[in-house]
């Protein structure tokens, strides 16, 4: 009878776990901070996420350069944090969570739903609906074999750009060909924190129907960028001072879509994966 009850609990433990998200093929997770989350439903994310072994992150400064490299070798490590809210109760009524977990080809790969009736402090229970989610995934350490492939791949992306009779390593003759040529709002040299948390120094220039950037300059210390590479592409749209942007990921192959939206003739603003990207412009005022 004894080893009858613990057949029953052994196969009732494997059931639960085949019921959880096996999440054992990622490494990273990115989160990112509620405009308003007093609660601090995030941050308890990040420490469940932690617990379950993820080296859950807000910024990529809280990483190692080993680390970086190794996001950068592959994006497909990374889930993001995606859609996150939550509702407060009132007292003694429903508060409620809600995130997702997208992977590198934008598919959630993840759900999270949690609920609570009869709240009296919101304080207390929004962590515990966060860490409650987290439960539900599964991960006993990582699983090479069950990393994606990364399906957002365009080689085309992977070329440099050519400034017609102009050295594309040297700044003054850029500059030259900004003030001589620049018709567009958008044209002249750029900078912005990129991807890894790298500073990128970017020209854009009207190509066809398109506007292309391409890397002058970058403190990036895995290698993969050398100037004249294209970085991303801007394509207007109906409305004024708005544009479809593909911006390329360190791979140089993944590409990432968003809508950008240029203020003022001197700043980019679009998101990648729920991080905001600010992209100034230097050149020309």
């Amino acid at each position: 009878m004894r080893k009858l009850i613990i057949i029953i609990l052994s196969l009732l433990s494997i059931l639960a776990y085949a019921k959880k998200a096996d999440l054992s093929g990622y490494k990273y997770v990115k989160l990112y901070h509620l405009e308003n989350d007093p609660y601090g439903m995030t941050a308890q994310l990040k420490e469940s996420l932690k617990k379950k072994g993820f080296a859950a992150y807000y910024d990529y400064t809280e990483l190692s350069k080993t680390e970086l490299n190794e996001i950068s070798d592959n994006p497909c490590l990374v889930i993001y944090l995606s859609d996150a809210t939550y509702i407060k109760a009132s007292w003694g009524g429903q508060a409620r969570i809600s995130f997702n977990l997208v992977n590198c080809n934008d598919i959630v790969v993840f759900n999270g739903r949690e609920v609570r009736h009869n709240v009296a402090y919101n304080e207390k229970v929004i962590p515990n609906l966060a860490n409650q989610a987290i439960k539900s995934i599964a991960r006993k350490g990582y699983d090479k074999s069950k990393t994606p492939k990364s399906s957002i791949i365009d080689d085309k992306f992977n070329r440099k750009v050519e400034l017609e009779s102009v050295d594309i390593n040297d700044v003054k003759l850029i500059k030259d060909y900004f003030d001589r040529y620049a018709s567009y709002e958008i044209e002249g040299i750029w900078e912005t924190p990129g991807e890894l948390n790298n500073l990128y120094r970017v020209g854009i220039i009207k190509k066809g129907d398109l506007f292309e950037a391409f890397i002058m300059e970058t403190d990036a210390k895995s290698g993969f960028w050398e100037n004249g590479d294209l970085k991303a592409t801007f394509e207007p749209m109906a409305v004024e001072n708005m544009y479809s942007v593909r911006w390329i990921m360190q791979d140089k192959r993944t590409v990432k879509k968003s809508i950008a939206k240029l203020s003022q003739n001197a700043r980019i603003t679009f998101k990648i994966n729920d991080s905001e990207f600010n992209i100034y412009k230097l050149y020309p005022n």
